[in-house]
């Protein structure tokens, strides 16, 4: 929601989902993606991460597919997006969803309390 269904990288900021007078059935062409990776191998690995965080909000960034192979892909992705960049790009993206998009924070923190009552449920 904060990332208003887009890729986060400012040169992209393709619509990450398609609904159904798009495509057959709707259709998700993103992917949350990790900061530090999830697994101790992975990405910007960081093994003293509890695995709590890994998965929290705040690890993760909204991409396209494109971008997020190019993030992870060994070795530049790595070198080019460290974990202090990919939070800066999730920030700055998140502003501009703010400001550009009519952001409306009360219906995105109605949506987040449910999401979590869903999440508990399940």
């Amino acid at each position: 929601g904060r990332a208003a269904g887009r890729c986060s990288m400012p040169d992209c900021r393709l619509d990450v989902f398609f609904d159904e007078d798009e495509a057959d059935d709707p259709t998700l062409v993103g992917e949350n993606c990790h900061i530090v990776a999830e697994g101790d191998g992975g990405p910007r690995a960081d093994p003293t991460m509890p695995i709590e965080r890994r998965n929290s909000y705040s690890n993760l960034i909204l991409l396209c597919r494109n971008h997020h192979r190019i993030i992870d892909d060994v070795p530049n992705g790595p070198i080019n997006y460290p974990v202090a960049r990919l939070h800066q790009i999730k920030s700055e993206h998140e502003q501009w969803v703010r400001d550009q998009l009519g952001y409306d924070a009360n219906r995105q923190q109605d949506d987040e309390l449910y999401s979590q009552i869903v999440d508990g449920w399940q």
